[in-house]
């Protein structure tokens, strides 16, 4: 029998389930959602500050405050909005973050107290414990093995569980240096002791074969590999895992020699996993896809309607779907953090038709003041496959087009978002969102104004080059591609100034030079650290850009310990002031753009041809200073708008007083060479040396004596003999005065 799909059925399922998110506000402890947490690093060892995030999947819930009980102990207070209608309910957003220092090695908990209160005073308390473990030293490197990951993920937090008195399954990750080796086995060894003593995990036994026998010749390179092995349960507590690694040839003997290495993972039993989601949910996810075009998914112009593609991941296969799309404008585009607040943005939804597998399935529409309402449905079947809840995989099942109104400001960045969805099985019953699971994803697909001026040389895509070319068209000081610069209108306020040119570069700063071998290659410009100062709450570190009439805007990515400092400020310093900064936080850092300001009046003093930056970098509360702050990279345009090939090395600078400092490779991966910096504070002995994989030193790039300082150095990828080293892995490694540091570089060659 044929099975119709029913917007109004549905709708009856949801009320009669007790799916009414108004309905169910009527008891502060039952809305009370307990957090879930996240802590970086996800192995710390003494001596770390660790970093822990809190998740909270209750979007009609304010954070207050948080209040630091002790340095282990925690609370945040938040308010339930209970009296402004239903709230989207989509999770998590991370509303908080707090850092813990100071800890010891062993088993750590952590408390963090929650206390809401809605409208009517009604007050609801949780308590969360998060526990982890504190190891006294990083885990010694074992040969072939780069990760062991003990337990399951949690699709909350990502960290990994342990269950009491389940199996405990063992992931282990790594590359070979050829293809000739192998696993030859992995055993699961009980511990020998002479006196019976708490429960312990059994040794992990590694043997590695690396097949000297065979009468061939071994391809060099590298050959990931990966294992998995179970341990029996064991009750809650605090245990290491032995993992021991042997290599033996053509034998099923395990050595007893020097090739024999060993090392201990801390990992903890927790008491219950009743936080841990059961990915049998019957429930669905919603995502947008991002083709990343300079940070935006799609430009909107008067000519050109923006075209977004919405997915869906279910954990049962679907024969129907209904929701409602809405669109606002967006105050920052942060992809994956909800914005504080958003406004009307005079965009309208035009079509919604079905793709991929949902080709065949009716769709029904209809506009709403802020969006659109659809219904989709198929005449038989469940075209939407089941797809795990913690999978990546991406099931396009809409293309929504949304275009500008006659009238009204169209915002720079505009979101437009899924809510309200409900599924249908095909026998009717109801799939709704995951609201409990907490599955991490971005919530909104990114529309850009592309007639306000920031794609101004009308190539597609959001980089340096159109802000040098809409600087030149506001100021009137060079050839404008319009003739009129009223399009470069960017915020929207009626006047076209240096206002557009920055609401522009902070749509922008996220995006990149689409093709860098198209640029122009220019040797002239260089950056370099100076020395850093201290100040009132951190640490100030200047930045100089020399050649600098050589370009004309510069995007440039900052690495440093986010875990200890935030980027407080920055400023162009020196005696060239026509600069204008933008900045804005990243994953690994911050993005730093400079954009010169164009006059057709020569300046009045003679610069030193630099452009100086002075960096504000502020200690987070409860860190200590260290770390280094790494140029990664930039890209660059011309005084033109053309593009630039800069290879800037990687300087660095250390952000405390470090005995030695190992900048990261660039480029890396390299074919001919590959360039890095190292750090001294005081005069050194110092081994600069590169090893393979297993450990064999490849190379000696320098020994000996070295002042204090900051220096250059190159490796070209070949060894000591002065004979080319094959394509893979390698290591370079700085050590001096008993410190010890690390770099993975990827050397590939063309064939």
């Amino acid at each position: 029998m044929r099975r119709i799909f029913s917007l109004t059925v549905l709708a009856a399922f949801a009320i009669a389930c007790g799916f009414s998110v108004a309905a169910a506000r009527t008891s502060i402890d039952s809305l009370l959602i307990t957090p879930t947490a996240q802590i970086d690093p996800s192995h710390p060892i003494v001596g770390d500050v660790v970093r822990i995030s809190l998740n909270y999947c209750d979007p009609c819930a304010d954070i207050d405050s948080v209040e630091r009980i002790s340095n282990t102990h925690f609370r945040v207070s938040l308010t339930q909005r209970s009296d402004i209608g239903p709230c989207s309910r989509l999770c998590p957003w991370p509303q908080t973050l707090f850092t813990v220092a100071g800890l010891t090695a062993g088993p750590q908990s952590v408390l963090v107290e929650t206390v809401a209160r809605d409208s009517s005073g009604s007050v609801g308390h949780s308590s969360l414990y998060v526990q982890f473990d504190v190891a006294d030293a990083p885990q010694p490197s074992l040969p072939y093995i780069h990760e062991i990951r003990i337990g399951s993920p949690n699709p909350c937090t990502g960290v990994p569980v342990v269950c009491p008195n389940d199996s405990i399954p063992v992931t282990l990750l790594g590359s070979f240096p050829s293809d000739c080796y192998r696993i030859r086995r992995i055993d699961l060894i009980e511990p020998v002791f002479l006196v019976a003593p708490a429960p312990h995990p059994p040794f992990v036994r590694v043997l590695v074969d690396d097949m000297g026998c065979l009468e061939r010749l071994c391809l060099r390179g590298d050959f990931p590999w990966k294992a998995e092995v179970k341990l029996p349960g064991l009750p809650p507590n605090a245990y290491g895992l032995d993992v021991i690694v042997g290599t033996s040839s053509c034998s099923d003997t395990f050595p007893s020699d020097s090739s024999v290495h060993s090392t201990t993972v801390p990992f903890t039993v927790v008491e219950n996993c009743s936080t841990t989601v059961d990915l049998a949910t019957r429930c669905l996810v919603p995502a947008w896809q991002h083709p990343n075009l300079g940070g935006c998914d799609d430009f909107v112009r008067s000519d050109h309607p923006a075209n977004l593609t919405f997915d869906v991941r279910s954990s049962v296969p679907l024969s129907g779907l209904q929701g409602r799309f809405t669109l606002r404008g967006l105050d920052r585009a942060v992809r994956g953090t909800m914005p504080p607040t958003g406004s009307a943005t005079a965009l309208v939804i035009t079509r919604i038709e079905p793709i991929g597998v949902a080709s065949g399935m009716h769709v029904q529409w209809s506009p709403t003041a802020d969006g659109a309402r659809f219904l989709m449905f198929a005449d038989a079947g469940a075209p939407i496959p089941a797809v795990p809840l913690d999978d990546t995989t991406a099931v396009p099942v809409l293309r929504v087009t949304a275009a500008p109104l006659d009238t009204g400001i169209v915002a720079s960045v505009s979101g437009i978002t899924a809510l309200e969805l409900l599924g249908s099985d095909e026998g009717g019953s109801g799939i709704e969102e995951c609201a409990s699971l907490c599955i991490r994803r971005d919530p909104f697909a990114y529309i850009c104004n592309g007639s306000q001026g920031c794609d101004v040389n009308h190539d597609g895509a959001l980089d340096v080059r159109d802000l040098v070319v809409m600087i030149h068209c506001v100021l009137s000081t060079g050839t404008c591609v319009d003739s009129s610069s009223a399009v470069f209108d960017c915020n929207g306020d009626g006047r076209v100034n240096l206002d557009d040119v920055l609401c522009c570069g902070g749509v922008i700063l996220t995006g990149h030079l689409p093709d860098s071998t198209a640029a122009r290659p220019e040797h002239g410009i260089t950056a370099e650290f100076g020395d850093p100062v201290p100040s009132a709450n951190g640490v100030d570190v200047p930045l100089a850009l020399t050649g600098s009439h050589l370009f004309g805007a510069a995007r440039l990515s900052l690495s440093f310990p986010t875990d200890r400092f935030d980027l407080a400020g920055a400023e162009v310093t020196g005696l060239d002031r026509t600069w204008l900064e933008l900045h804005q936080p990243d994953a690994e850092g911050v993005l730093l753009g400079l954009i010169r300001i164009p006059s057709r009046v020569a300046p009045a003093v003679v610069t030193d041809g630099r452009v100086h930056v002075l960096l504000h970098f502020a200690l987070r509360p409860g860190a200590s200073a260290g770390g280094m702050v790494t140029l990664v990279g930039g890209d660059f345009s011309d005084p033109a708008g053309a593009a630039l090939a800069v290879d800037l090395g990687a300087p660095v600078q250390a952000l405390a007083e470090q005995p030695i400092g190992l900048s990261a490779m660039q480029p890396n991966p390299f074919s001919r060479e590959t360039r890095f910096t190292i750090h001294l504070t005081r005069a050194a002995e110092v081994e600069l040396e590169v090893h393979d994989l297993v450990g064999r030193r490849l190379a000696t790039i320098h020994r000996g004596a070295l002042p204090a300082g900051t220096r250059v150095f190159t490796w070209d990828g070949r060894g000591s003999s002065g004979d080319r080293a094959a394509n893979g892995v390698y290591f370079v490694r700085l050590m001096t005065d008993g410190h010890v540091t690390a770099r993975k570089v990827v050397l590939v060659r063309a064939p």
